[in-house]
């Protein structure tokens, strides 16, 4: 790795305080866990507090990062979410705030549903390219949260996390090549109409997101010149609205590139492919932290990933857009990334009972729009001592007047 090289120095994940049991909520809504979860991959999925949003995700997944750096060290801040808090003003000014970077700081939201987070990744990667940086560093942030789907059947692929990158010149945990394949195209596939509902058409999405990879990995053949599936990527990263969907993406590109063989398709799948969804499985949908959760948890888990690992990734946006490209794993990355327990910090959520999670649904839709009032605190008993209070972790306290306030657990 060279000065040259630009990338993610450092990357963090936060998944949240409670998680549920999905095997438990499919029994609880009358279903065989084993007939309505299997296909799907999954095994628990985060579920958030109503003083939660995706701003406290979001701050208390970068704050880590900011603290080791001075924060002038950052000249370019991008949150990529679909969930956003304001219609009009873009959460990256309270993050400003809340991490205190300073006032000189480009800052601003995108929004391309689940490919949000790629999309500000690439812009901060073209940023610091192109010597707009002046030696700084980007403080790129993905967060989202699903919306309340009780008694659904795609309550089971929900969830939502939030992830932080920063990315710079001389990497340390990955660098990110220019290539990239793109295909774009116009699909009400899955879409948000309202700041409180969530909606779309499974079949659609399925197909479009299929197409999106066939056309994308074409487009990026052009740009590098008929890549190898076997041989220039050790690990594959796809776009996961749950786990299950990348066993379904990595079969399709096994056959569009003509690698043949049941037996071989699910070896490969094994050793490629697998180690990147240990995180998804516990978080359900990452939404725009799609790729990044992968990362980090190919990274974080997978002991045989070599130490300059190159991973072709997926993103895929509905909307609709796919984009193929490739990172390459720095020697001495597993050693940084281990500092943020992110293992750790998913077990250690509380395990909620399905009757609290309904509750907890309940409460934060009524959060999403409130003009003025608290969010209740005792629905699961003691998780704010417990997870929140003396913890680096933020806090939505009130809104008033339609103005959001937070504190920090630990301040």
């Amino acid at each position: 790795m060279t000065a040259r090289d630009v990338g993610i120095d450092a990357l963090n994940l936060y998944g949240g305080s409670m998680s549920l049991s999905l095997a438990e909520l499919a029994r609880a809504r009358g279903l065989d866990p084993a007939r309505t979860l299997d296909d799907l991959m999954v095994d628990r999925r985060a579920v958030y507090p109503p003083w939660e949003d995706v701003v406290t995700m979001a701050a208390t997944a970068a704050r880590p990062l900011v603290e080791e750096i001075d924060p002038a060290e950052i000249g370019l801040l991008v949150v990529g979410t679909e969930s956003s808090v304001d219609f009009g003003k873009p959460i990256s000014t309270n993050l400003l705030q809340l991490l205190q970077l300073g006032t000189h700081v480009r800052n601003y939201e995108v929004k391309h549903a689940c490919y949000s987070g790629v999309a500000a990744l690439t812009v901060a990667l073209d940023w610091v390219r192109a010597g707009h940086h002046r030696g700084r560093k980007a403080l790129v942030i993905a967060s989202d949260a699903s919306r309340e789907h009780l008694g659904e059947h795609h309550e089971y692929v929900l969830g939502g996390c939030a992830t932080a990158l920063l990315v710079g010149e001389a990497p340390r945990v990955m660098v990110c090549e220019p290539a990239r394949g793109t295909w774009s195209t116009h699909r009400y596939d899955t879409f948000r109409p309202s700041a409180t509902r969530e909606v779309g058409n499974g079949d659609l999405s399925l197909f479009t997101y299929l197409e999106a990879l066939e056309e994308s990995w074409a487009d990026y053949g052009t740009l590098v010149g008929n890549p190898s599936f076997t041989d220039d990527f050790d690990r594959l990263v796809f776009h996961t609205p749950f786990a299950g969907m990348a066993r379904q993406a990595h079969r399709t590109l096994c056959g569009i590139v003509g690698f043949r063989g049941r037996a071989a398709i699910a070896e490969d799948f094994a050793r490629r492919v697998q180690p990147s969804l240990t995180f998804a499985q516990a978080l359900g949908s990452p939404y725009a932290s799609s790729n990044f959760a992968a990362l980090a948890s190919l990274v974080g888990t997978d002991p045989t990933l070599p130490d300059a690992a190159r991973i072709g990734c997926f993103s895929y946006g509905s909307g609709a857009i796919g984009e193929w490209y490739r990172v390459c794993v720095v020697p001495g990355a597993r050693a940084i990334l281990a500092r943020r327990g992110l293992t750790e910090a998913l077990a250690e959520r509380r395990a909620i009972t399905v009757a609290e999670y309904d509750a907890v649904e309940r409460a934060r839709t009524a959060m999403v729009e409130l003009r003025d009032g608290e969010p209740l605190r005792e629905l699961v008993p003691g998780l704010m001592q417990s997870h929140y209070e003396g913890r680096p972790r933020l806090i939505l306290d009130a809104v008033r007047d339609d103005r959001r306030h937070y504190r920090w657990g630990d301040q």
